[in-house]
């Protein structure tokens, strides 16, 4: 929400009992794809006056079609839609739309968000893996200085680190689907997977970028530009990347509490 930022528990957006629905008033930014959404999984406040702000949080299945639901567009700065802010003016929900108990949403998020954040794993490692073989396919057929680019130690040892990585990516990825397959939820494996995916995948841009020089300042979508743009686009998106489903500073934090030991942040 505009106002909570990483700060989940501190939600504004309001759900009040009326006979057999609630009627919800407020406002969501940064929804995915809220615009080709039938429904959307909502959180919101049902009890404001809890003793702590996370104990007063419901979650509603919510038809996007419902009357009184605004979704207007947030392109990013590749230009792309794949956000937006929704708007709730007294908009109607049936009671039986509650997910689990009234006041426990809390509960169901952050277990649904370390399967969230898995989620984002293997993608992360499919990307970064294609990244890297176009980035060697490229190394390999481009010359310089009567080279090809492959022949370069500084091009080689930059992706190799990188394939390293990646393997590494993959491995953590197996760690924390066995662990689901055994019923366990995976808070710390999760944000450890999605922090290190966020960042190596930021690495290959930049890795891309040096790689490519100039080529990665001409527009994607001109017949002059290497690789389809995916350097370009990757290096752009990137850092956006790294917000969804938590920064990579809140996934370090939950490292540190799940893994070391450490007092919570907050």
């Amino acid at each position: 929400e505009p106002n909570a930022g990483s700060d989940f528990a501190n939600i504004q957006t309001r759900a009040v009992r009326d006979g057999d629905e609630y009627v919800i008033n407020g406002q969501k930014v940064w929804t995915s794809c809220a615009h080709r959404a039938r429904w959307c999984w909502l959180a919101v406040k049902t009890d404001p006056g809890a003793p702590k702000k996370h104990r007063g949080i419901s979650i509603f299945m919510v038809d996007m079609k419902s009357p009184g639901i605004t979704v207007n567009p947030l392109l990013n700065y590749y230009g792309a839609h794949i956000f937006n802010e929704v708007f709730f003016d007294n908009v109607r929900v049936p009671a039986s739309n509650l997910v689990g108990e009234e006041n426990k949403g809390w509960y169901h998020l952050m277990q649904s968000l370390a399967s969230e954040r898995h989620s984002l794993g293997p993608p992360l490692y499919g990307n970064v893996r294609r990244l890297l073989d176009e980035l060697a396919g490229y190394a390999k057929e481009t010359q310089y200085d009567g080279k090809p680019l492959s022949q370069n130690l500084g091009v080689r040892h930059m992706l190799a680190d990188a394939a390293v990585e990646a393997e590494m990516l993959k491995l953590f990825n197996y760690q924390v689907t066995w662990e689901l397959t055994q019923g366990l939820i995976p808070i710390y494996g999760s944000s450890r997977n999605k922090a290190f995916g966020d960042q190596l995948l930021e690495r290959i841009g930049i890795i891309g970028m040096r790689i490519m020089g100039t080529y990665c300042q001409v527009d994607p979508y001109s017949k002059w530009t290497k690789l389809h743009g995916i350097i370009q686009r990757v290096y752009l998106l990137s850092p956006g990347i790294s917000i969804a489903a938590g920064t990579d500073e809140i996934e370090k934090n939950v490292i540190g509490q799940f893994k070391l030991g450490l007092p919570k942040s907050y």
